[in-house]
């Protein structure tokens, strides 16, 4: 058996492959960018969605202001009547992922004059209040988000950023481990050749002095 072939077996070796550092930094490279990548979009997502909400808030307000009644009286038939035109006003327009709620702030009541998907206590974190003002009422208008308007913008945006970046990088890994696994086989290939070929040189070169000596003692 040549020298060459000692060990050698094609595809892998006892040691590393070479070139596995090559697939280790996109593995690395690739989870540290998407990990940056998914914190960015998540706050981007929870941005968005709180712009969103204060556009709704102030879309309401001005709803509002622009269909206001006229002038109100204080008794209990007045009231029944402005809570059927805020049923009404609000009916429609407030999107399903709010809720809001109208105090009338002409007398100290706890009792509101609408209230619509806002029962229970209110989070002063994430509820908008506005003072509504005109010629004959003055109302504070409360908007309170749905809670998964808030809470699920961020990690569905990390989540698809996770499934593309991971995915991504899974695939580019794969491929570099297959580019460093054929490169490890071609250079034990090559590596297995230049072996045979010293050792053929080394086999002419013995013949040559082989023959020499059998030619010297020829003419000997």
């Amino acid at each position: 058996q040549p020298p060459g072939r000692a060990g050698f077996s094609p595809g892998f070796s006892s040691g590393l492959w070479p070139g596995l550092w090559a697939p280790l930094v996109i593995l690395v490279v690739g989870l540290a960018s998407t990990a940056f990548t998914a914190h960015q979009e998540s706050h981007h997502a929870r941005t968005l969605a709180e712009a969103h909400y204060q556009a709704q808030h102030q879309a309401l307000v001005h709803l509002l202001l622009a269909r206001a009644p006229g002038p109100l009286e204080a008794d209990s038939t007045s009231r029944d009547a402005t809570q059927n035109w805020l049923q009404s006003v609000f009916s429609e327009a407030l999107p399903p992922s709010m809720g809001v709620r109208v105090d009338t702030l002409a007398r100290h009541t706890k009792r509101p004059l609408l209230q619509i998907r806002s029962d229970g206590p209110i989070d002063p974190t994430l509820a908008l209040r506005t003072e509504v003002t005109s010629e004959h009422f003055r109302w504070m208008l409360t908007t309170v988000p749905a809670r998964a308007l808030m809470d699920q913008a961020a990690p569905t945006a990390s989540r698809n950023v996770w499934i593309a970046g991971a995915g991504l990088t899974l695939i580019a890994t794969l491929m570099a481990l297959t580019l460093s696994r054929r490169l490890h086989t071609r250079t034990m290939e090559v590596s297995h050749l230049e072996s045979q070929g010293a050792t053929a040189e080394q086999q002419i070169t013995n013949l040559q002095v082989e023959k020499s000596i059998l030619r010297q003692a020829l003419n000997d």
